[in-house]
């Protein structure tokens, strides 16, 4: 009786965790389809003038080109780091535990410290404002999840099917090209999508070290706040929710996928 009672307060616990997590965004969505220029839930009628203004405005679109082009070479950097990891787990042994706390850092120091200690770091050598600065840094925060993701990869994948291909003749590029990389696709895919959206999402370095005169759509989002409140940034922020929900789809997909890959191949290994 007592463990029933426990298990249904862990379900009311959560209910009520994700009920509040959720109430911005029930709240908010609704709003950026309003007609009114405040703030107005429910609103009075439908209507698409905010998402028409944000979309016609050149300032909303450059700081989201910025984000997309950012978000994306961040992602590209992190998934290269994390397969790097995972290909080094994989072939010289398991990597330790302080090895792995040190490349944990980024993940559990507060983005605000990271961001104080690169804006005084930059600040000297006149980087600071440049994208390429803002990249490197979305791409240190999003190598803790890509590296985890390939070292379970890494421990899911036979090490023999390297032994087996070097006995054969093979050369490590075609090791890593014909055998290795179709192997980890599922999990490159993943790691790409997880370390898009921690750039894509995130604001506090944006607003520490990246571009001023176009600043990313986050950091815009931000200092629009700060000066007015405008039904436009509920736009922004249904259509950032949009894209952050359709890589979390991705991402469900591809679990899905791969479970089945997995279960087909020890099925064909069993046979």
């Amino acid at each position: 009786m007592k463990s029933r009672h426990l298990n249904i307060l862990g379900w009311v616990y959560c209910c009520l965790l994700i009920a509040f997590l959720l109430f911005p965004i029930i709240i908010m969505v609704p709003i950026s389809f309003g007609d009114t220029d405040t703030l107005h839930f429910p609103p009075e009628r439908l209507s698409l003038r905010w998402y028409e203004t944000v979309l016609g405005d050149d300032r909303w679109l450059d700081s989201a080109k910025l984000s997309l082009w950012i978000a994306i070479w961040a992602a590209g950097l992190a998934t290269v780091a994390g397969l790097l990891v995972g290909l080094v787990h994989m072939r010289l042994g398991r990597i330790g535990v302080p090895l792995r706390i040190v490349l944990m850092m980024p993940l559990v120091a507060p983005n605000v410290v990271i961001a104080t200690g690169l804006f005084s770091l930059l600040l000297p050598l006149g980087l600071l404002g440049s994208p390429t600065s803002l990249i490197l840094g979305h791409a240190c925060l999003a190598v803790p999840l890509t590296m985890v993701i390939f070292l379970n990869a890494a421990d899911s994948l036979d090490p023999l099917l390297w032994t087996a291909a070097d006995s054969l003749g093979a050369r490590w590029p075609r090791i890593l090209r014909e055998i290795v990389l179709p192997n980890l696709g599922i999990s490159i895919v993943a790691a790409f999508l997880i370390a898009f959206i921690t750039s894509w999402d995130e604001v506090t370095l944006a607003i520490f070290v990246g571009p001023i005169v176009v600043p990313t759509l986050p950091s815009r989002m931000f200092s629009f706040l700060t000066e007015m409140i405008d039904p436009a940034v509920t736009a922004i922020a249904t259509m950032l929710i949009g894209v952050t929900a359709l890589i979390g789809l991705l991402m469900i997909i591809l679990n899905i996928v791969g479970r089945k890959y997995s279960a087909a191949r020890r099925q064909g290994a069993g046979q």
